[in-house]
């Protein structure tokens, strides 16, 4: 006794819908499918036929006219970047295996963590691990899309493709299943608090908005673009260990601002005002770059540390020019461009600058050593002047100031803050050489 089982295919309209409305049809088709499977499972026991009802892998399949619509759908939507339902179901697979997936979050956004477990996918079915949902990768997704159309998998799904599954390894875990090498990330903390960090740049402020998995949110407005220091501001905001924070934030979505509003910048129209107010921001910006520059290369940095610095500045003045010929051949629309290019470049010139020349613990330690000595020296060159019957109370007033510039120095080292102990050291010195020149 058979049974009559007919299955529709979806006109050519669906081909173009969201991959939730097909994935949708595709579920239904399947339950239905089960669920005739099931009566003639039951028909066959009754008969003594002792048929079992259809396991994920062994359930008809969709028309190959859906199929390729929602493989289609699916590559579209599952790009780095984006946040979607698509990625979340994606995620959601991953996830079953620590392995691929170890960070686990299923946030529908597809960030580096998602990247890096897509690249796990690859290497663990033999393709090149790029971390790029192409047609390949799409096509093997959506083989557990529709062998587990709820979307509830068993622990071990991801060992091996649904195609080749049997029933009996649908509830047995393989053994033989090679591990992949999971791709290089941040560490993860199993307990974070946070579950997303959105970043945006507006003008010369960042702006940061925080959910937690709690379902708080926090928010704050930075000037800078440097990681480590959102990262700081952040924890400080949302009384939060960096570590959390670190694990979490995704500097890409700054560069895809940014990216987002040069592309709506080219459309903007500036007349000669604006153009000549970019110009003027730009050229302040270069000459800040240069004094950044300077003032590293007077710290001591040294001239290679330098170099990405110095061709940051030298591109922004490049950019300069270029600006000002636009401005002058009354094309205002590029100068303004150009300009503000410019003053980026520059800007960029003077973090890198600051970055190498941050003070830091050997660097605080030699100037303490510095004023040491130049207090001594001061210290000696008053006892002979002293002994020659000169005057030397103005120069013992500034010795007695150089060391106690000295003395706070060594407290704020003490504390481990290297720039104050620096700034003081360095002042030490100089009252010392100006006590000398008293005498």
């Amino acid at each position: 006794m058979g049974a009559l089982l007919v299955v529709g295919v979806l006109p050519a309209r669906a081909q173009t819908a969201d991959i939730a409305s097909i994935m949708a049809r595709m579920q239904e088709i399947i339950t239905e499918m089960q669920s005739l499977q099931a009566e003639f499972a039951e028909l066959s026991d009754s008969l003594g036929a002792g048929n079992s009802a259809a396991t994920p892998s062994t359930a008809a399949a969709p028309s190959g006219s859906v199929l390729g619509a929602a493989t289609t759908v699916l590559q579209q939507e599952a790009v780095y970047g984006e946040t979607n339902d698509t990625i979340l179901k994606i995620q959601t697979l991953l996830a079953t295996d620590p392995l691929i997936y170890p960070d686990g979050i299923t946030s529908g956004f597809y960030g580096p963590k998602t990247q890096d477990a897509i690249r796990n996918l690859q290497a663990r079915f033999g393709m090149d691990p790029v971390g790029v949902v192409g047609p390949s990768t799409a096509a093997l997704i959506m083989e557990y899309f529709v062998a587990y159309p709820g979307g509830s998998y068993p622990s071990d799904v991801l060992q091996s493709r649904p195609s080749t599954r049997t029933g009996a390894e649908q509830s047995a875990a393989p053994t033989t299943a090679p591990a992949p090498t999971p791709a290089a990330s941040t560490p993860t903390v199993s307990d974070n608090p946070i579950d997303r960090i959105f970043l945006n740049r507006d003008d010369d402020e960042t702006l940061v908005r925080v959910t937690l998995v709690d379902g708080g949110a926090f928010g704050l407005i930075t000037d800078t673009r440097d990681e480590e220091e959102l990262i700081e501001a952040i924890a400080e905001r949302g009384d939060i260990a960096e570590r959390y924070v670190a694990a979490v934030i995704d500097m890409g979505d700054l560069r895809n601002s940014r990216q987002r509003d040069d592309d709506d910048d080219e459309d903007e129209e500036y007349d000669e005002d604006d153009a000549d107010d970019a110009i003027d921001d730009a050229r302040n910006a270069v000459r800040d770059a240069r004094n950044a520059i300077r003032d590293a290369e007077d710290m001591g940095v040294d001239e290679d540390d330098l170099e990405d610095a110095q061709a940051r500045y030298e591109d922004a003045r490049d950019e300069l020019d270029d600006a000002e010929d636009d401005f002058d051949d009354n094309d205002y629309s590029d100068a303004y461009r150009n300009a503000e290019r410019a003053t980026e470049l520059a800007e960029e010139a003077i973090e890198m600058a600051e970055d190498e020349s941050e003070i830091d613990e050997d660097m605080a330690d030699d100037m303490l050593d510095d004023a040491d000595d130049a207090i001594d020296d001061a210290d000696d060159a008053i006892d002979r002047a002293r002994a020659n019957g000169d005057d030397v109370d103005d120069a013992e007033e500034l010795l007695e100031d150089a060391k106690n510039e000295l003395d706070d120095a060594e407290d704020d080292f003490d504390d481990e803050d290297w720039g104050d102990a620096y700034e003081k050291a360095e002042r030490a010195i100089e009252l010392a050489e100006e006590a000398e020149d008293a005498l």
